[in-house]
């Protein structure tokens, strides 16, 4: 097998036998859902080979490879009327250049437009009676061209991929309110582009649109630049139009053990790794069964046929800048890192609704109360995902491990700088390594803990407890992290387990259970439990009383997990956070 890993080309994917998830099914029901279409999905999930798929389908000059390319597949076998019948013209707006000022972006904008209208008129030369004139004006460009394209029998089907890649790299990455405005508002370029194309769609000379792009806020803040889109991304028949399901992740790796690069009880392993890092991805609330990162997916698959074994990084790298959504969020206007922490602590986050039109001035002046515009911002880029719809609410939750790593990763570095993020780690390495825990509890206690209290969040409980530590535990390259899983009818607070490929180094699996105790649960104030060593406070009553519960808690996870996993090499602990001041932890040893 060959796995198209950063390969978006239809034709080479589907000529040089690269391995091709069948999604041509899906063209018969998108003709029929309208003529100007807007698909939304988070970056690399697929979104260019999908339309590099259309283009290939209906590109009049490609009629005589229909057999060759489309045969084999779904629509091979019934195609619609409309195949090969178009004019194809395609922009790519993830290659639009955002340094610089307005104007240079404006520049790289119309330089883009304008290279792929002469690339046009290159390639439809026979059909063309003339070709129209290029201007440094790409708006003047595109009208010249849809004035020669209305002489021919032809229209054309118009390709626009990541449509708010540049503007959102503006507003993002350069935290330039300003030019994104002047970018998409008023008379911007942006909008401009977008209403000629609309006009061309009223008079005729563009006949189909197809438009994919990461979020609705670049389309909202248009306003009437481009109203005659229909959002497709909210129903359910096309939660899987990009992504792979569990099906069909669980056919691919039966194909590797049929060729001999996978033995077979090693499938249930691979399935588990696959669900816990790349699958959680719901884009309709209807939809039956949350789908797997495809290109996430595909690096695991490649690298996995190659090396025979499991990649060590689980994040693919080019996946990593998805991060910046995160840090946009959590450094603008009120409340940013107090929602990333509620939602790396809590499984859930609801608001009273999922927004499909929001503006900029939604997420840069948020109020307290109302995050829906935040949270629907982080869904749309992939961070967050659709958990479930209740009477009043929906509901989200991170999709899976390699997403909880990056907002994780985020944290991280707004709780602490970059010396003593190193030493957290290395204490965190030591305590992984060796077992003792007492060193990384000291470390959260002296340089954590009191960015807390000097920040005053909202809340000190086990959960923030469990976030401080899981900031210096999360190495997913070597364990498989999960948060909250549930064991023997209850839910355990953290477990990290080895993962399959790095069992026999010499690691355990660990355990950790986390309480809080309030001060006034113990009477004693701030600067009496700051006086008290570990030993003083491990005795009081209260103290002893969260302990004897936390063991309890800890064997019966222990005796759950042994009986799913039983070559489980357990170590246990709990972690006992007192008020905002001191943390104390046990190991938690078999009788």
């Amino acid at each position: 097998m060959k796995f198209p890993y950063g390969i978006a080309n239809f034709h080479q994917v589907i000529t040089e036998g690269y391995f091709y998830q069948d999604r041509t099914g899906f063209i018969r029901l998108l003709e029929e859902e309208g003529k100007n279409l807007l698909f939304l999905r988070p970056r690399r999930f697929g979104k260019s080979l999908l339309l590099s798929m259309l283009a290939h389908y209906y590109d009049v000059k490609q009629a005589e490879n229909f057999e060759k390319l489309f045969g084999h597949l779904a629509i091979g076998n019934n195609p619609t009327p409309r195949r090969n019948s178009y004019f194809v013209l395609k922009w790519d707006f993830s290659f639009i250049e955002v340094s610089g000022e307005l104007e240079d972006i404006k520049k790289s904008l119309y330089t883009h437009i304008n290279h792929q209208i002469e690339e046009f008129y290159s390639y439809y030369e026979e059909f063309l009676p003339r070709k129209g004139k290029i201007d440094e004006s790409a708006i003047f460009s595109l009208t010249s061209l849809i004035s020669a394209v209305r002489e021919t029998p032809y229209r054309i089907y118009l390709l626009i991929d990541e449509y708010d890649n540049f503007a959102n790299e503006v507003l993002m990455s350069r935290r330039d309110k300003e030019t994104y405005q002047s970018l998409v508002e008023k008379e911007g370029v942006l909008k401009t582009v977008f209403k000629t194309v609309k006009f061309a769609c009223t008079e005729g000379g563009i006949d189909r649109v197809f438009i994919t792009g990461v979020s609705h806020l670049v389309m909202s803040d248009m306003t009437i630049g481009y109203n005659i889109a229909k959002n497709i991304y909210f129903l359910d028949y096309y939660h899987t139009l990009c992504g792979f399901t569990e099906g069909e992740v669980k056919e691919i790796v039966s194909e590797m053990i049929r060729e001999g690069k996978l033995s077979e009880e090693k499938l249930n392993e691979a399935i588990e790794m696959m669900e816990s890092y790349y699958n959680g991805y719901r884009f309709s609330i209807r939809a039956e069964e949350k789908i797997y990162n495809p290109t996430m997916s595909l690096y695991f698959f490649d690298y996995l046929y190659r090396e025979c074994r499991y990649p060590e990084p689980m994040l693919d790298s080019n996946l990593a800048m998805d991060a910046e959504k995160i840090r946009f969020i959590s450094d603008v206007g009120r409340r940013g890192e107090g929602l990333l922490l509620d939602i790396v602590q809590g499984n859930r986050i609801c608001v009273n609704s999922l927004k499909d039109r929001f503006s900029i001035l939604d997420i840069l002046y948020i109020g307290e109360r109302d995050i829906s515009s935040r949270v629907s911002y982080l869904y749309y880029f992939g961070v967050l995902t659709l958990a479930e719809k209740t009477v009043l609410e929906y509901c989200f939750e991170v999709p899976n491990h390699v997403i909880r790593g990056l907002y994780i990763e985020r944290i991280r570095g707004f709780i602490s700088d970059g010396i003593v993020q190193d030493e957290g780690i290395e204490q965190a390495k030591e305590f992984l390594l060796g077992g003792d825990i007492k060193p990384l509890i000291q470390f959260v206690e002296q340089k954590i803990l009191p960015v807390f209290k000097n920040r005053e969040y909202r809340w000190m409980n086990e959960f923030s407890l469990k976030m401080m530590f899981l900031c210096f535990l999360f190495w997913e390259n070597v364990f498989v992290i999960d948060s909250e899983p549930e064991l023997g009818r209850g839910y355990a607070d953290l477990l990290l387990m080895v993962r399959p490929d790095k069992q026999g180094a010499g690691l355990h699996d660990i355990l950790i259970e986390f309480k809080y105790v309030g001060l006034n649960q113990i009477k004693l104030k701030g600067e009496e439990v700051r006086g008290r060593s570990d030993e003083e406070l491990i005795e009081r009553a209260e103290i002893r009383e969260v302990l004897k519960g936390a063991k309890e808690q800890l064997n019966k996870y222990a005796e759950a997990l042994v009986t799913k996993h039983p070559e489980v090499n357990l170590r246990k602990y709990t972690v006992v956070g007192v008020g905002m001041e001191r943390i104390v932890g046990v190991e938690v040893k078999d009788n």
